[in-house]
């Protein structure tokens, strides 16, 4: 497995999807959950780590596959729910398993491997 470099680069925070709100506001509205999927980024160890493991055990609300969403992530990080309108993401992190989506309302895409589908939960 290629190493995976770790750096502020790999944070994207969607302002033009969210323009009445500053970059500030929308960083404090993701919460912790940047924090902690930079921590599996910098602390986990490559290709034996899951990354929905390591945020059940930072949430510490039970196991969030249980809890897991309906709905589809697009490959623009659009998160789809049947009857309910798009939501784009607030921010989007990148691991060595894929992109992590963090949505308003608490919701999050955690990646379960390349070419896998994400876990979509909230986390709030």
């Amino acid at each position: 497995m290629a190493d995976f470099e770790v750096s502020a680069s790999n944070i994207v925070i969607n302002q033009a999807a969210y323009p009445m709100y500053t970059h500030q506001q929308l960083v404090e509205w993701c919460g912790f959950l940047p924090h902690w999927v930079m921590e599996f980024n910098i602390l986990g160890r490559a290709g034996d780590d899951s990354l929905i493991d390591w945020m059940n055990d930072r949430y510490g609300f039970g196991d969030q596959r249980n809890r897991a969403m309906d709905g589809t992530i697009d490959d623009k990080g659009t998160f789809r729910y049947p009857n309910d309108p798009d939501l784009e993401f607030i921010a989007r992190i990148e691991t060595r398993l894929g992109y992590c989506y963090i949505y308003p309302y608490g919701i999050i895409a955690i990646p379960d491997g390349k070419d896998k589908p994400h876990l979509v939960t909230r986390m709030d």
